[in-house]
């Protein structure tokens, strides 16, 4: 069995995974994909431990973010990840 270490954006989106930002505050889904995201900041921008640069969330003001990491099922298209 081989491991690969998923470190960056760019990892990310080459193992096919998808990555989802919410505002720590209120848990409120922040509207940006891996691929703007990507866009951005750079496929090698490290994810772990990292907070979105200049995000304030709409809707209650805190500057926190957390995110998940899944992976992207065979089959399933989801547009920018």
């Amino acid at each position: 069995m081989t491991s690969a270490t998923i470190e960056t954006l760019g990892d990310l989106r080459d193992y096919g995974m998808s990555l989802t930002w919410y505002c720590a505050g209120c848990s409120g889904r922040i509207a940006l994909t891996l691929a703007e995201a990507i866009e951005r900041f750079g496929s090698g921008q490290r994810y772990i431990n990292w907070q979105l640069p200049g995000f304030e969330c709409s809707r209650c003001s805190d500057r926190r973010t957390t995110m998940i990491v899944q992976p992207v099922p065979d089959g399933y298209a989801l547009p920018g990840r």
